[in-house]
């Protein structure tokens, strides 16, 4: 459960503060830009002066939660004299240094002080004040907590925010930790001006299609191993060029993976040859654990829902070792 005392420290923390930068891991999801943006918000109404950066651009698909179009994509020339200038930096939704990447450095030599706020397992400690809970369903549930005890009206733009984290990071309320407080949560998010028909259509069904184009192609590729207990859907930077689109069109692809019959657990490999590396992301069901098989990898997440990087191979040989690595998932 998450601390109470933490909790109350990063309140006064908060109140001490003037000056405050934002962050989160690179590729965020919904709950990364959802709990930034709730966070940002938040500051401001106290009359702190914020800026959210992170090492990567806004996914098109959040862009129409209020302020994501003014997050700056992180440029050291432009940004590092405002990290040194903060006197706070928040992470959310990450628990490792390395997953901001390019600020890694700057935001680590920082004289402000680090707080982390945080839903993921092995947290690394790197930050002064950590506000962690493993068994909250979202970064998004754990910002809303703050904000509550910080006795923060909760407006109309604040629950979009939290709303779309919560909803993304539980698989639209059907991962194992949507609870009923969770629910009461959401109840209090819609009270306060959150449309779940407006905010699910703006997530999920703003596909171009290309984006659709290109996911029948991968559905279409898609292949069984283990017996079919494992399914693989890959991308290759050709299929991505073929339909005129980009990493960012494959948002939700690996959820796909799992709607087969006797699936256990999806891989998603995605080639982004512009930075040379394997975008992987991992899907299972029930107790398959594949947050092991990402921390293989370097990655890691949750249990059922996982995500790693590889660099330094080719996407063929990538996929051979993701496959054979992947028999640790069923040989319990």
């Amino acid at each position: 459960m998450i601390n109470k005392e933490a909790l109350e420290v990063c309140n006064e923390a908060i109140k001490q503060s003037k000056k405050s930068i934002i962050t989160t891991h690179v590729n965020p999801d919904g709950d990364a830009i959802g709990s930034v943006l709730a966070l940002s918000q938040a500051l401001k109404f106290l009359g702190k002066e914020v800026e959210i950066i992170i090492d990567s651009t806004v996914p098109h698909f959040l862009l129409f939660l209020e302020g994501a179009g003014k997050i700056l994509a992180y440029n050291s020339k432009l940004h590092d004299k405002l990290i040194n200038n903060a006197d706070t930096i928040f992470f959310l939704d990450l628990n490792h240094s390395k997953r901001v990447r390019t600020m890694e450095s700057v935001c680590l030599q920082s004289r402000a002080r680090l707080v982390m706020i945080d839903h993921h397992v092995a947290p690394q400690d790197f930050c002064h004040l950590c506000i962690v809970d493993t068994h909250a369903s979202s970064t998004g549930e754990l910002v809303w907590r703050l904000i509550d005890l910080l006795d923060i009206e909760i407006t109309k733009d604040i629950a979009e925010a939290l709303y779309v984290a919560i909803l993304t990071d539980t698989g639209s309320f059907r991962f194992e930790k949507t609870t009923g407080e969770l629910h009461r949560i959401i109840a209090d998010l819609i009270d306060k001006g959150a449309n779940p028909f407006h905010l699910y259509e703006k997530v999920y069904n703003q596909n171009s299609f290309s984006s659709t184009k290109l996911l029948g192609e991968a559905i279409s590729n898609m292949e069984l191993f283990y017996d079919g207990r494992l399914a693989v859907m890959t991308v290759t930077d050709e299929m991505f060029r073929a339909n005129n689109t980009t990493d960012d069109d494959i948002e939700g692809y690996v959820e796909k993976t799992l709607m087969i019959k006797g699936v256990e657990a999806g891989i998603l490999i995605s080639e982004v040859r512009r930075r040379d590396e394997m975008r992987v992301s991992f899907r299972s069901k029930g107790k398959t654990n594949v947050r092991d098989l990402a921390n293989r990898f370097g990655g890691g997440g949750h249990i059922n829902a996982s995500g790693a990087r590889i660099s330094g191979t080719n996407f063929a040989d990538s996929r051979k070792m993701l496959i054979r690595a992947a028999e640790m998932l069923f040989s319990k």
